[in-house]
């Protein structure tokens, strides 16, 4: 009878041990889809509040691509991105705006890629 118990609380062990690094990449990937999904966010927050900034730039004597990209700057808090603008210039034009940020994705014992987040946004010079 005491053979028996022993062994069945070994067979949980190996079973956990076995189980456990599998719940540990399960729930880092949870956390990571959380990070990438925020990021996407503010990388789409910051095309559009940057694509706005330069629509109006020229009220304030700034250039569009200029006020674009403090604007995306700021919108981000810290976040490294890379902002390209593409507009005419003349007032009733185009003017867009695609903010990039590559998303570093480190997770132990899984090798990944990382992941590139990218949004544009589109608003007419005023």
């Amino acid at each position: 009878m005491v053979e028996t118990l022993r062994t069945e609380r070994g067979q949980a062990l190996v079973e956990f041990v076995i189980v456990l690094p599998l719940i540990f990449a399960l729930i880092f990937l949870v956390v990571y889809a959380g990070i990438g999904f925020n990021r996407h966010l503010l990388v789409t927050d910051a095309a559009r509040v940057a694509a706005r900034a330069g629509a109006v730039a020229r009220f304030d004597a700034r250039e569009p691509c200029e006020a674009a990209r403090d604007a995306a700057a700021n919108s981000v808090g810290g976040l490294s991105i890379d902002v390209t603008c593409a507009s005419s210039g003349l007032p009733g034009d185009p003017f867009s705006v695609t903010v990039r940020h590559v998303l570093d994705v480190r997770l132990p014992l899984l090798p990944l890629e990382d992941v590139d987040l990218e949004s544009t946004a589109t608003e007419r010079l005023e």
